[in-house]
């Protein structure tokens, strides 16, 4: 939650409105997903040059151990970019983040006002074994 392109669960419309005020092409956020949320859990909606936006699914990989989105190639053929980790570890990856054109995370996220860290506000939970 502590990344800015994280939008947790707002729906479709309110990813469309939110990127549809930006000026700019390459704008994203990441959003849970309602559809199938077992096989896709999130979804990445972005902003195009034309000012339409898309959302792109994003697959929990065979193993249960990553996720990968699909997209096309030069000639129309489906290509799976995969990989093995987090939804952040997806999102830090250049290649997937270039070749699914997302430049710039959209600001707006209900979960920015949260701490980036527990420590940072000594929210920790203890048990008292002794109780």
């Amino acid at each position: 939650m502590k990344y800015e392109w994280f939008h947790g669960d707002i729906t479709r419309d309110d990813a469309e409105t939110l990127l549809r005020t930006k000026k700019s092409k390459g704008y994203y956020l990441v959003r849970l997903s309602t559809t199938e949320p077992d096989h896709t859990p999130y979804v990445i909606s972005k902003l195009g040059s034309k000012g339409d936006v898309s959302h792109q699914r994003v697959f929990v990989n065979e193993n249960g151990n990553g996720f990968y989105v699909n997209t096309k190639d030069t000639k129309g053929n489906l290509k799976k970019l995969e990989l093995t980790g987090t939804i952040v570890d997806l999102m830090k990856n250049r290649k997937i983040t270039k070749e699914l054109r997302l430049v710039s995370p959209c600001p707006g996220s209900k979960y920015t006002q949260l701490p980036a860290d527990d420590k940072a506000n000594g929210a920790s939970v203890y048990i008292n074994e002794d109780d």
